[in-house]
């Protein structure tokens, strides 16, 4: 592997013991020795754990590093080789007291018998025990169940009932039910007739941060529309460490989950996983979850963490065949973005996403961005053949690119807050660079506990943390730094307590302007379901408790604009507005809602098809007589135009005349003066008049004056009528030329005959 001008060359082996080191070499001339002061050197410490001897890596290891095997509690050395099994270091501390302890307890009716370790017992009273113990094993099932979220339970029912406690204190109201919700809703009991300190209570409130931090909160008030960026720097407390039992997924440790919870919080959907380094922290097999998918399988890791800062780096070396030399994440679902963070000197590596066509781009550069969009389900890099280089990590986008929350968890397990202050301040490592670049608005530190572990003083652990924050400020100016205090028990071999750490933690914050925030209340050492066997590290559910407690601590009441909602501003901009009238205004009205008569009048077809015109739009063909419509466009199209036709008609005109015609008893040219005056007869005598008939009144009757009335029978016409006084007329049977003489006769002198023939 070259060497990297960014951390310690490769070559460079640690040797991370206390036993003095006697090697070979040249004859020094006789000189006067003059002994000096060294520097503070480190105390005993592990490079990893394993739970058997057998579990010992065999590769991914350095000369000098130390193991600790849980199952005899010896320390190993790596040498090229493990010691053999039971051969290790044994660590020991400082005997103590004879102590006094229990072997067994046994409850005996109502109470607790104690068997002492010298053979002694003690018997313990315990009122109704026997029946506790029945009840005990019945909800046994449940509580364990329960038991990892046992410690939320606790610190929201203890919030619960103060804030219980407190508004039934400012409330004061009688229990006759004087204060309804009717009078609530119609607004007859209004904010300005609360007490302030009970709107407190029924009001939600901002977190401590954004109480304190104005940027801090406008800038989480806008993650609707920009990013909210988080940086977590801690020990194992923050990276997953435990195997097995701890988080079994990247994005179940702590500082993910509080990126989850805030976004719930701050109502933005998506959100990655953030960064994401190539490997783990510290060595893999201390991990029950992976970031990727290293080849070839089963070869060694060349780890830049301590050379450049950053967890989980590596050197991929093409063609090295004894090392892992390619990387291959599995994204998120719906993972829209990828940048791919490198640094190198030249050659070409090869950026494969499952999702479209590889990206072959130049190495050379200190840390580079590639950013691949719509990558698929995965993302793989690797050099070419000979090339080398080193791969950071990356930081994985599902839609929080532009808008939203992103976490960089950069925790390493081991890490001890003055190893963190110097590689943020070494100017060769790539810590401090990559915070500058990222500027997160907060800063989550989670430091200390190893600086406990190896005996480093309390004024020692806040030197290193003022110089952690003076750099983070620095590198990014505005950023929010808040320390984090976790619970620890305290070690007698240490000669001070926890709490005095805590004490340098909480004073460097007040000195520095950071902000502090006390873990002990809500994950305490003393609940074992939040913990791993050793006491230290945490589980899935202690995990869950720390972020609900920084996302508590970040939190920001956001009130729910309409501008919030997602797609509305730009709905809203597609809408009309109306006048004081309420009608529509006329600017904003599409010419296509407006129809109009085409002029001039077209009197031809090719006129017609001149107009300019919209849908809808008519006119008149002159030299049809018929209307025309647009029902598409272009207007000068044939087929976009429509006659308008009507239904046709049999009459076209009277007398030759169209239009409204009147018609009267001249326009009949067929009849003559006696028809014409019938027709215009207003009574029956006028009609009479109009055909001569005089005035006479013949009725058909029997008596004098009537026509008699006969029927007509074979041979002749019976029932002529009788007219009486009429000479020469006898009632009689009449042959029909008697009949036909007789009328002639009749109709001469009077004008008429009246017969009735049926």
């Amino acid at each position: 592997m070259t060497d990297l001008p960014f951390g310690v060359a490769p070559s460079v082996s640690v040797l991370h013991t206390t036993a003095a080191q006697v090697v070979d070499g040249p004859t020094m001339p006789e000189a006067i020795v003059v002994p000096l002061p060294g520097r503070d050197g480190d105390s005993m410490r592990f490079d990893g754990f394993a739970a058997t001897y057998a579990a010992l890596p065999a590769t991914g290891v350095e000369h000098g590093d130390m193991y600790l095997v849980l199952a005899d509690k010896l320390g190993y050395v790596w040498d090229g080789a493990w010691p053999p099994e039971g051969e290790g270091i044994e660590i020991l501390g400082v005997p103590g007291d004879p102590g006094r302890g229990y072997t067994s307890v046994v409850i005996v009716g109502n109470n607790l018998v104690f068997t002492r370790t010298d053979g002694a017992t003690e018997t313990v009273p315990v009122p109704a025990l026997a029946a506790a113990t029945g009840a005990a094993g019945a909800a046994a099932g449940s509580a364990e169940a329960a038991s990892g979220f046992a410690g939320v339970a606790q610190g929201h029912a203890q919030a619960a009932a103060e804030s219980a406690g407190e508004a039934a204190s400012y409330v004061g109201q009688p229990v006759d039910g004087s204060v309804t919700t009717a009078k609530i809703v119609d607004g007859a009991v209004t904010a300005g007739k609360l007490d302030p300190a009970l709107l407190a209570v029924l009001k939600p409130a901002d977190g401590p941060l954004a109480q304190a931090s104005v940027a801090y909160k406008s800038a989480a008030q806008s993650a609707g529309t920009t990013r909210l960026r988080l940086l977590t720097i801690a020990d194992s407390t923050g990276d997953g460490y435990g195997k097995p039992g701890g988080p079994d997924d990247w994005t179940k440790t702590w500082p993910l989950k509080t990126a989850e919870l805030l976004r719930q919080r701050l109502g933005v959907s998506g959100g990655g996983r953030g960064w994401v380094g190539a490997s783990t922290p510290l060595e893999p097999g201390n991990y029950e979850w992976l970031p990727a998918t290293l080849t070839p399988a089963g070869l060694a890791l060349d780890d830049l963490t301590t050379q450049i800062g950053i967890p989980g780096s590596l050197w991929l070396q093409r063609g090295d065949g004894a090392r892992v030399d390619e990387v291959t994440w599995t994204l998120s679902p719906g993972t829209t973005a990828v940048d791919v963070v490198t640094t190198g000197y030249g050659g070409n590596m090869i950026i494969t996403p499952a999702a479209g066509s590889p990206i072959t781009k130049d190495t050379a550069g200190d840390r580079v961005v590639t950013r691949v969009t719509n990558p698929g389900a995965t993302v793989n890099i690797h050099g070419a053949e000979g090339v080398g280089f080193a791969i950071l990590g990356i930081v994985e986008y599902v839609g929080d690119d532009v808008r939203g929350v992103t976490q960089w968890n950069l925790s390493r397990g081991a890490m001890a807050a003055h190893e963190c202050a110097a590689w943020l301040d070494e100017e060769d490592m790539s810590l401090s660079p990559m915070i500058g670049a990222y500027s997160p608005h907060v800063a989550l530190v989670c430091l200390g506990a190893n600086d406990y572990d190896r005996g480093r003083t309390p004024a020692q652990l806040q030197t290193a943390l003022a110089a952690i924050h003076a750099t983070i400020t620095t590198a990014s100016p505005g950023t929010e730094v808040v320390f984090i205090i976790r619970s620890l028990d305290d070690d007698p071999g240490q000669g001070t307590t926890w709490t005095a750490y805590v004490d340098a933690i909480a004073g460097v914050a007040t000195e520095t302007g950071g902000h502090v925030l006390d873990l002990r209340p809500t994950v305490p050492n003393d609940a074992p379901e939040l913990y791993l066997g050793d006491g230290v590290h945490y589980t899935e559910a202690g995990n869950i408790v720390i972020a609900q407690t920084v996302a508590e601590f970040l939190s920001v009441v956001v009130a729910v604009e309409l501008a919030d909602v997602a797609g509305l501003p730009q709905e809203l901009s597609r809408k009309a507005d109306l006048d004081n009238n309420g009608k529509v205004l006329a600017a904003q009205i599409p010419a296509e809602a407006l129809t109009e008569f085409l002029t001039p009048v077209p009197a031809s077809q090719a006129a017609m098809l001149a107009l300019d015109g919209q849908r809808g739009d008519w006119t008149l063909r002159s030299d049809l007589g018929t209307e025309w419509v647009l029902i598409g466009e272009p207007s000068s199209v044939l087929a976009n135009w429509r006659e308008r036709t009507t239904p046709a008609s049999p009459v076209s005109s009277v007398n030759g005349r169209t239009g409204a015609v009147d018609t009267s008893s001249a326009d009949i040219t067929d009849s003559g003066a006696a028809g014409r005056a019938l027709m215009k007869a207003a009574t029956s005598a006028d009609a009479r008049m109009a055909i001569g008939a005089g005035t006479s009144n013949l009725a058909v009757g029997a008596g004098a004056g009537d026509a008699m009335a006969g029927n007509r029978t074979a041979g002749g016409i019976g029932g002529v009528a009788h007219v009486s006084g009429q000479a020469g007329l006898t009632a009689g049977i009449y042959t029909e030329a008697q009949y036909a003489a007789l009328s002639a006769a009749v109709k001469n002198a009077w004008g008429f005959i009246a017969v009735v023939v049926p």
